[in-house]
């Protein structure tokens, strides 16, 4: 039996010549020959396949492929992630900032006897200059002083001149 794939020429197989030419065509599992003879005569022959063994798998190659198309992005998540842990405590404490200045204050009262000229002078020995005085009158009414000087860092002269002869007793809180 004869196994055409595709050829021109002359070819003798099972008693059948071909002088001129041929021709094959594979179909599922069988070639088709057709064949002209000298004479002009033509010849159509089935010759079914039969499948050989595989043969052997060829060297691996080294040339990579092109990469594939990126896929769809997928749906957004609605669960979230676990909580990451908690840092550790510091165990350095920061600088101790300045020690600012003590918050004290003096409050005493005063007459009429103390008032020299509608200005009352205040010793209050706090240590520091920048002072400023509250005036209540002798109904607890708080008054703003027309004036006040802060003297020195213990000393400080209040204007009440606005104000008159003072009646009573008048109290006096320097911060």
């Amino acid at each position: 039996m004869a196994y055409v794939t595709g050829f021109k020429g002359s070819v003798k197989g099972d008693g059948v010549e071909v002088l001129d030419r041929a021709t094959a065509l594979d179909f599922a599992g069988a070639v088709t020959v057709s064949a002209t003879g000298p004479n002009g005569a033509t010849a159509l022959i089935t010759i079914p396949t039969v499948a050989g063994p595989t043969g052997p798998t060829g060297a691996a190659s080294t040339v990579a492929g092109p990469a594939g198309p990126t896929g769809p992005t997928g749906a957004a998540s609605t669960v979230a992630g676990p909580t990451g842990p908690t840092g550790a405590n510091s165990t350095v404490a920061g600088p101790t900032g300045p020690t600012g200045p003590a918050m004290t204050s003096y409050t005493t009262s005063f007459t009429s006897a103390n008032v020299s000229a509608g200005i009352l002078t205040v010793t209050h020995n706090l240590g520091r200059q920048f002072v400023f005085p509250i005036i209540f009158d002798n109904s607890n009414k708080m008054l703003y002083p027309d004036d006040y000087t802060a003297t020195s860092t213990s000393v400080l002269t209040v204007d009440l001149t606005t104000y008159g002869t003072i009646t009573g007793t008048w109290n006096v809180l320097v911060h």
